[in-house]
């Protein structure tokens, strides 16, 4: 299980890739807080706590634009 410190330490670091991937802080914490089909339909912020590399992988899925 990951520590609460850690946890946290990779929700920033996730959001900040996501507000890279959508060009706004805002929408990255409107997905980071939003069912995503790609991750079983979690919220991301809830995913990253057992499979953050998923959570990157849908990210880096997204940034070259595809959105299955």
């Amino acid at each position: 299980m990951i520590r609460k410190t850690d946890a946290r330490s990779a929700y920033d670091e996730l959001l900040e890739r996501a507000a890279q991937v959508f060009g706004s802080r805002q929408v990255a914490e409107e997905w980071m807080h939003s069912p995503v089909k790609a991750l079983c339909n979690q919220t991301p912020a809830c995913a990253i706590i057992r499979d953050r590399e998923q959570v990157e992988a849908v990210l880096k899925k997204i940034e070259a634009g595809d959105f299955s």
